[in-house]
């Protein structure tokens, strides 16, 4: 061609006829099998563009439109390639932008929608990057606030999903340090804790049947609740509308309000820790109970039966010289009677009675009265000095007596003994 040419449709079509892969074909910069229109470029920026310009009231306006059916495994509408070795290059396959600035255009950079019928697997977007050497991203999103504006305003979301997500592996959430400054130690875990109301719920999936909220009963918190106790863990989002083909909504906008639940796991965490440190706290008062408990045991085992311990396996003795014994009860005449305290008491069919009787005395003798006063046995004892009784009670109905020792016709002492059913 030797200068520029114009060619003017005039309303008319222009077609390239023909089929076939080793013919037939349109290039321009190269021709190429099996690829019916191709274009070859090594020297400007684009090697192609296609513009869509239309008046307003012009609906589903398409800069390029890809169709591919009837292959055996793979169909592809639209395919974009790039490749460089020049270091520190940026190489996209496929480069999309939606721009306008009116109120209530919605704009894609990329629109992706997959749909089949039954038996099918369809993927909105399958993304996949893999290198042996560097950072591998299957999907970069970012959506940061205006530039200077501090907090960030929003809602900015770089991922924003209508309907329940799953993954494996691991979830990473920027943690560094190096990302932090004011960092300080929570104080009130349990305060916060214990202000929270854990509710059960249901969702509204009929009046919001396109938020794609799961059915069932649900478990969780109210943002607004939380939102009184730790506001910071509280955000609000933007439900986008949906538009059909002709700009007419599908489903409205809706404003509400989030909730950071991972936010919670810190104030669960004081929790733990300071009813640990309870706890600890506790038991260590426990085991100086138990030391105290267990040295008032051995004091009582090791008091003098004649005051009434019915544990005792020491007896008192005048004879010994144990100066803390003597100090556990008050101090009698040498020649004065002793009466000691059943054992056991309480007792079912037999108890036994010690008592001690000076040798100076002419007659002593054991009198027994049931709950009333009423005298019920007097047993004449024969035996002086330290001795002891065995009293069978087998056909006693069960209740309280009392027993006293009478010496030369005067009570020496009176002890009470329960018989027990």
């Amino acid at each position: 061609m030797l200068h520029n040419t114009d060619i003017p449709l005039s309303n008319k079509n222009l077609l390239f006829s023909g089929q076939g892969t080793t013919g037939n074909l349109v290039g321009i910069g190269i021709i190429s099998n099996n690829i019916k229109f191709i274009v070859y470029n090594t020297s400007v920026p684009c090697a192609g563009s296609f513009h869509s310009d239309c008046p307003l009231g012009v609906n589903n306006i398409v800069g390029v439109n890809g169709t591919a059916t009837g292959a055996t495994y793979k169909d592809v509408g639209v395919s974009g390639y790039a490749k460089s070795n020049v270091p520190n290059t940026n190489n996209i396959g496929l480069y999309g932008e939606g721009q306008g600035t009116a109120t209530g255009i919605l704009n894609y950079g990329i629109y992706a929608q997959a749909s089949g019928g039954s038996g099918s697997t369809n993927y909105g977007v399958f993304a996949k990057a893999s290198s042996g050497t560097y950072n591998n991203y299957g999907i970069w999103a970012e959506a940061l606030p205006s530039s200077g504006i501090t907090p960030p305003t929003g809602p900015n979301y770089a991922g924003y999903f209508n309907g329940d997500v799953v993954k494996t592996g691991t979830d990473n959430f920027s943690s560094d340090s190096i990302f932090k400054e004011n960092i300080s130690t929570i104080s009130d875990g349990w305060q916060v804790i214990s202000q929270l109301i854990p509710r059960k719920f249901n969702f509204k999936t009929t009046q919001y049947s396109f938020m794609g909220f799961p059915g069932g009963l649900q478990y969780g918190f109210v943002s607004q609740e939380v939102e009184n106790i730790v506001p910071e863990l509280v955000g609000s989002a933007v439900h986008p509308e949906r538009l059909d083909s002709t700009g007419a909504v599908i489903s409205p906008s809706v404003t509400y309000k989030t909730l950071n639940y991972i936010g919670i796991i810190p104030f669960l965490v004081k929790t733990v820790q300071e009813q640990q440190q309870l706890i600890d706290t506790l038991l260590a008062k426990v085991n100086t109970y138990d030391e105290q408990f267990a040295q008032i045991l051995t004091c009582i085992n090791n008091l003098p039966a004649d005051l009434g311990c019915s544990g005792s396996t020491k007896r008192f003795n005048p004879d010994e010289n144990n100066s803390s014994t003597v100090q556990q009860f008050t101090l009698k005449s040498p020649d004065a009677a002793i009466l000691y305290q059943n054992e056991p008491n309480p007792f079912d069919n037999s108890t036994s009675i010690r008592y001690y009787v000076p040798g100076s005395v002419k007659e002593a003798m054991l009198v027994f009265y049931d709950e009333f006063g009423r005298e019920i046995s007097k047993e004449l004892l024969n035996q002086k000095g330290y001795a002891k009784v065995d009293v069978n009670a087998e056909k006693l109905a069960h209740g309280i007596y009392t027993y006293s020792l009478l010496v030369d016709g005067k009570i020496a002492d009176t002890k009470k003994m329960l018989k027990a059913k």
